[in-house]
């Protein structure tokens, strides 16, 4: 019987959001342990979905899962919940005697003092495991160190555009680590670090890999690119390209170079220059055709894929200033903004009731003050999740207000908040490059306006401290990308003896105003 000890968090941290995340937060989404995980967490679209698919094939392997977490990006980690998680797997480890690890992380997770959280757990439960064999999946945003390479024996990242592809990341990395097992392969990792940061076409970069390894004919065990998260600011924050081969550090360097060369070389689909609120709103107005889907209004900077808050007002107060101005040209719809005590108040007053509250800047006024809006209560309810939600209605403005920050605003979140698409005349959606994909054909041209916030697109506004703005790279030619230098990672053997492993320790590390109901 092999004994396999799992452990999962995936968290993706936005260096720039002003509120930590907190115990509540991750308790609201994921926060498991034991059998009973598989029940709560396996779907096909989750790392344990894998891990269950892959034991279910082999019943001479059991598998314990010790914590498995998770909560939608946002600000690092509490210094008590990450401290809490690590403390609670490390000594699951010591505990259990287990033959070998499987660790579902996101790559990009940070915490408080702690700037590279992933890495710390590497170095953790490598110095719990000794020798004994350790694989990982990451997310495809993850920011790799090359220390990665030497900590684990093997490693895969999912994808960002396949279904599922977390499930077969997870499988690929077990599957790596049976092979490790049995004997048959003795796996070297190399990683390749651009030393760039980059906001663009994800999709690209990935769909390079198969042309890139078919060119070289030669196999290897796994190879994942990673496109970096430019939001969460550490010393190893951008692309880079992670191959394991077996036995042969050559083809693992020449692989993870050649992969992330052609990294620097994908084409990168940028937004268009953004325009004020006032000058968006307007260009929206203009470009409403009888018979065509309606325009977007996006504020990327408040992305809550990329840790923003649904808190900045900028975009609801240039709408709610048009509005006021009757420039608002038919229904116009603004998702989402995330208060919880709004929702309560409207749960108190019922259907058609009258609320006037400060809208945004509930967390931080950096980005702006607070609006004040007088709205109707047009609808509430719950969303499969849990979430409630409350549809507002100022005019010709309707405003959705959620309980929890939802991970991503998409058609169907709106769909369930009651919120008629098809008879809207514009959408002003907090949301990134992925707003074409979350609503397909219900919009039609996208406005990108200019608003504050923790995941602005200009790389060159945020307070960076460990990236000089020399590496924080929006679009690269080919001559440029041809030019860069690419840092090689060391290389090990799977089964290299403990007392060769150089371990380093790990780095040490305004009151809100009522609510009034009329």
């Amino acid at each position: 019987m092999l004994r396999l000890a799992v452990a999962r968090l995936s968290f993706c941290s936005n260096s720039f959001a002003p509120r930590r995340t907190r115990s509540e937060d991750v308790a609201l989404h994921e926060w498991h342990s034991g059998s009973a995980s598989f029940d709560e967490l396996a779907t096909a679209s989750h790392e344990l979905f894998g891990v269950r698919r892959f034991l279910a094939e082999r019943p001479d392997w059991h598998a314990t899962i010790l914590r498995s977490a998770s909560a939608p990006p946002g600000g690092p980690l509490t210094s008590a919940l990450f401290s809490s998680w690590l403390n609670e797997v490390e000594a699951g480890l010591k505990r259990g005697r287990f033959d070998a690890v499987y660790l579902s992380l996101h790559g990009a997770c940070q915490a408080e003092g702690d700037p590279t959280a992933d890495l710390t757990i590497l170095r953790r439960v490598r110095g719990v495991m000794g020798p004994l064999p350790v694989v990982a999946s990451f997310d495809w945003r993850a920011n790799m160190s090359e220390e990665v390479a030497i900590l684990l024996d093997g490693a895969t990242s999912n994808h960002p555009t396949r279904y599922g592809s977390e499930a077969t990341a997870a499988m690929d990395a077990l599957g790596i680590l049976e092979k490790i097992i049995n004997g048959s392969h003795r796996p070297v990792g190399a990683l390749a670090r651009l030393p760039m940061l980059m906001v663009g076409n994800e999709t690209a970069m990935h769909d390079m890999i198969d042309s890139e390894l078919a060119a070289l004919k030669r196999p290897v065990l796994a190879a994942s690119v990673f496109t970096g998260f430019a939001w969460s600011d550490s010393p190893f924050t951008g692309a880079s390209a992670l191959v394991w081969a077996d036995r042969d550090a050559g083809l693992a360097r020449e692989t993870a170079a050649r992969l992330a060369m052609a990294v620097s070389r994908a084409p990168r689909v940028l937004a268009e220059a953004p325009l004020t609120v006032d000058r968006a709103i307007e260009a929206a107005v203009a470009a409403i055709t009888p018979g065509s889907p309606p325009p977007a209004l996006v504020d990327l900077a408040d992305d809550p894929d990329k840790g923003g808050l649904l808190d900045t007002p900028d975009l609801l107060r240039g709408l709610q200033r048009a509005e006021a101005f009757g420039k608002l040209p038919g229904r116009t719809v603004f998702a989402a903004m995330h208060d919880p005590e709004i929702v309560a108040a409207a749960r108190r007053m019922g259907l058609g009731a009258t609320l006037s509250g400060n809208f945004g800047a509930q967390t931080t006024s950096s980005y702006g003050p607070s609006v004040p809006i007088v709205a109707h209560i047009q609808s509430m309810g719950h969303l499969p999740d849990g979430t409630e939600f409350v549809l507002l209605r100022n005019g010709m403005l309707d405003i959705v207000v959620l309980s929890r920050r939802a991970a991503k605003i998409t058609a169907e979140l709106l769909a369930a908040c009651n919120c008629d698409l098809s008879n809207m005349a514009m959408l002003a959606v907090k949301s990134g490059d992925n707003v074409r994909e979350a609503f397909g054909g219900l919009i039609g041209t996208i406005f990108t306006c200019e608003c504050p916030g923790p995941s602005h697109p200009d790389l060159m506004q945020l307070p960076y401290h460990f990236v000089p703005a020399v590496r924080r790279v929006v679009s690269v030619d080919e001559r440029h990308a041809a030019g860069l230098a690419v840092d090689l990672a060391l290389t090990r053997q799977s089964r290299r003896r403990s007392d060769e492993r150089r371990i380093s320790a790990p780095p040490k590390a305004h009151q809100r105003e009522g609510v009034q109901e009329t």
